[in-house]
């Protein structure tokens, strides 16, 4: 090996310090961006949720009111009111779900369900914005809705 090959090697070092410049700077870049995006994610109290069955409305309840408002006839649907949170169990022919709603965590979880044998949406919950719980086979949906709007009495 030639005298200026090996100098060569010698000075020929793995990352120069423009390279190291921009490494850290890409690495500060998605660290930051990872923060950002984990502490940004305000999770909103949730206000109102909805229940809705084969597309329809059926049920609507207010945590900022602690008003559960049955909107269909109420014939597949039974409520009881126990220690300040409401037990809910929606029926459609053969198949049902049972619901808590828990007025002081504000949220709302699927506590059984016979829809399917893997019962996905079992112990599932809906605790801030944006939560959502779909029981396809019962098709029974839970959304959040942030605002309630208050309808006015007429008479």
């Amino acid at each position: 090996m030639s005298q200026n090959r090996l100098s060569e090697e010698k000075n020929n070092k793995m990352f120069k310090k423009a390279d190291l410049f921009v490494y850290g700077f890409i690495l500060a870049l998605i660290i930051s961006l990872f923060i950002g995006f984990v502490f940004s994610n305000s999770s909103k109290d949730i206000d109102v949720v909805e229940f809705y069955q084969k597309d329809d409305k059926i049920i609507e309840y207010s945590f900022k009111l602690d008003s559960l408002n049955i909107i269909s006839n109420g014939e597949n649907i039974d409520v009881l009111k126990e220690n300040d949170n409401y037990y809910i169990t929606i029926k459609d022919g053969e198949r049902f779900n049972f619901l808590e709603i828990d007025t002081k965590a504000k949220k709302v979880v699927v506590k059984e369900t016979n829809c399917s044998k893997s019962k996905d949406c079992t112990h599932m919950s809906i605790k801030k914005e944006g939560d959502v719980i779909v029981c396809v086979p019962n098709k029974l949906n839970i959304k959040v809705k942030t605002k309630y709007v208050q309808k006015p009495i007429t008479g």
